[in-house]
Formats: structure tokens, sequence, C-alpha cells
């Protein structure tokens, strides 16, 4: 008998990795299925109080008319989106349907334990109720340990989109062209975007002939408002229009073409939730070196004289070490660029993950029900 399907995230846009890896999930899955959008960002407050009131109803409605028997979700990281696992969770805690989540962010534990006592343990009898629980790498099986699921969890890597195939080029070493670095996330503070403009400025300022080009969207964060962070970002690159180029927002041709002719890809990150950020791994596809942050989850992606080089966080001096030393051994590029084609390609390209996708959903639907 065919199975139903409830897929409960975000779609793009907004693009990044979790929504891209949503999609890939929804899609791999032709029979029959129900998408109920986990995004509440609405044009104003009563707007997006509107959005999460239409999901409630939604998960209600799905639960008792719909009536799934395969729930796949991506938990959320929030209190407030806490609200909505809870209400789907309950909705299912006593049906047959096998409940499957995919944990993208690496702040869930923090969440949890973070929680009042009667909350946490209300969330931790809830959570139990998944069958199957989904990781990005596996340190992240860490994370599960809060909810009593460890031994649920499966392997999922991330994975480049397979359009990147068609811009990989070649690197030479070249010592008369300026050393190219990409920078393509979110503009936020947490990222380290500040600190990798002062430490551009600082290398250019000693003699060294360096790019950056900063692709991404801005975003607000705890510290700073959407206009502050846009403010201060502009007030940052003001006067080094010769070797810093913003790009705004770029998707699809333009971001491989950026990627292709970067040499190094740097994310100096310390974001709460970084976990595995797709942006690194299709700049390894790319062939670029990596430089990224002693943080969370990042080590498992990057290892220093492997493919790229690990900066401490929040250090600007740092991040000028790391690129001085690139840009007076570019042969390591070389060598770096070829380990990272290759090793991208086994581990984290798009067939094989949806190769693992289907199978985990699949698979799952042969297990005894609850």
């Amino acid at each position: 008998m065919p199975h139903r399907y409830l897929f409960v995230g975000s779609l793009p846009p907004p693009y990044h990795g979790q929504a891209i890896a949503f999609k890939e999930a929804v899609d791999v899955i032709k029979g029959d299925k129900k998408v109920v959008h986990t995004s509440f960002r609405g044009e104003n407050l009563l707007h997006s109080l509107f959005l999460s009131l239409i999901y409630y109803f939604d998960i209600l409605r799905i639960r008792f008319f719909y009536r799934p028997d395969v729930v796949y979700f991506l938990c959320s990281r929030s209190r407030i989106g806490l609200l909505r696992d809870v209400w789907l969770l309950l909705l299912f805690y006593f049906s047959n349907a096998r409940v499957i989540n995919h944990l993208h962010g690496s702040d869930f534990a923090d969440l949890i334990n973070g929680l009042p006592a009667i909350v946490k343990s209300i969330a931790i009898k809830l959570y139990e109720r998944v069958n199957e629980h989904a990781v990005l790498i596996e340190p992240m099986i860490e994370q599960l340990k809060c909810i009593n699921s460890e031994k649920k969890a499966t392997i999922i890597h991330n994975f480049y989109g397979k359009e990147a195939d068609d811009y990989i080029i070649a690197r030479e070493v070249n010592y008369e062209r300026p050393l190219t670095v990409l920078y393509l996330s979110s503009i936020l503070p947490s990222k380290g975007i500040f600190e990798l403009i002062e430490a551009v400025k600082q290398v250019s300022n000693s003699g060294c002939t360096i790019r950056l080009h900063v692709a991404g969207g801005f975003l607000a964060d705890k510290s700073l408002s959407l206009e502050a962070v846009t403010q201060k970002f502009y007030e940052a690159i003001a006067g080094c229009e010769a070797f810093i180029v913003f790009e705004g927002v770029v998707t699809g041709e333009k971001k491989y073409q950026l990627l292709s002719k970067a040499d190094v890809f740097v994310l100096p990150s310390y974001y709460k939730s970084e976990a595995v950020p797709l942006s690194i791994i299709e700049a390894m596809r790319m062939g670029c070196y990596i430089i990224t942050t002693d943080f969370r989850y990042l080590p498992s992606l990057v290892v220093s004289g492997i493919n790229g080089r690990l900066v401490e966080q929040e250090s600007v001096d740092s991040l000028v070490d790391a690129l001085r030393a690139i840009d007076s051994n570019r042969v390591e590029l070389a060598d770096v660029s070829s380990f990272n084609i290759s090793h991208a390609e086994m581990n984290y390209s798009e067939s094989l993950y949806k190769t693992n996708i289907k199978n985990f959903l699949l698979v799952s639907n042969n297990c005894d029900k609850v």
C-alpha cells in the first residue's frame, strides 16, 4: 500500500542549506505527500501571526483527515520554534506514523538544556516519540543525548548542487595575479565578516596583492539590527573599492563563477547554529582552499594542512596570518584544490544525498510501527 508523507520544514527562498536540503528531500519522494511550511516571516507582525496560525491549523487538519503514516520534519532550535515542534509531536504522539527528524543545526542541545525543568521534561518526553533522527555529520550525534535519542541517529551528509560540476577549472600556481578571496554567506557579525574585512585591509596594507569578494544578504542578530548591520558593513568597506567588491546576493551561475575564480574561501564563523555549512561544501567542490574557524563542527569539515586551515574565533590576527601564509605559498593552493574537488565528489555529491535520503525515508517505512 502506498505511504502518505507529511513534510514539515521551510522551502527556498530564502536559499540556505537547510531549505535546499529540505526541498531535495521533498522532491525525492514521488508518492502521496503534503508539505507544510514553517517559515512565519510575514510583511509585519500581524502577517507573521497569521502564517503561524495557518501552520497550527494545517497540522491539525492533516493529522486527522489526511492521516499520514510517515512524518518528516526539521526540528527547531529556538524557544518559539519549539512550540511548533511540540504541537506536531503532541498530535502524532499516539499515532502509528513513523516520525523522522532531520537536525541541521548545532544548538539543539543548548535549547533543550536551557529550558525550565518542567518544560524540559515535557520536551524530552515528546522528542522521545521520534522514531529516527538524521544528522549531518557524526559528531552531531551528541546533540541527541539531551533527548535520550543518540542511538536513533543516521548520518546523511549535506551536498553541493550538481550544476557545480560545470564550472570546475584547474588551478595553476600564479604569483603575479591578486590572491582572490571569497566570502559567501549571510552578512551578520557572528559569521565573522567584519573580522575578515579588517584582516584583508591589513594584508593589503602590508603590501600583499589581495582581492576580497563578499556575497550574501544582510541579517540581524542579537547584537545588531538589520539597519545597523547594513550601515556597519558599508562603513567597513568604504574606501576599499580597489580590493573589496560587494556582490550582493548571488545564486546559480553567478555563484559558481565566483567560486571558480576564488583561490580561498573564508568563513570565519562563530554563529551559534553553525554546523555543516553548504557554502563550504560547494567551495570544496569548486577547488577552493578553505579557511574557517575552530568552532562547533567546522573542524570535522576542514583539517589544517589537508584541505585548508582553521583559525581562531573572532581573531583578526589569526586571519591575517592565514592569508599571508597562503599568499606566500601558492603551490599549496593547487595541491589543496585537487584534494578538495575529489573529496567533495566522493562524500558530498547531490546524487549521493538523494540516494541516502530516499533510502532513509523508504527504509523507515519498513520498520515496526510503534
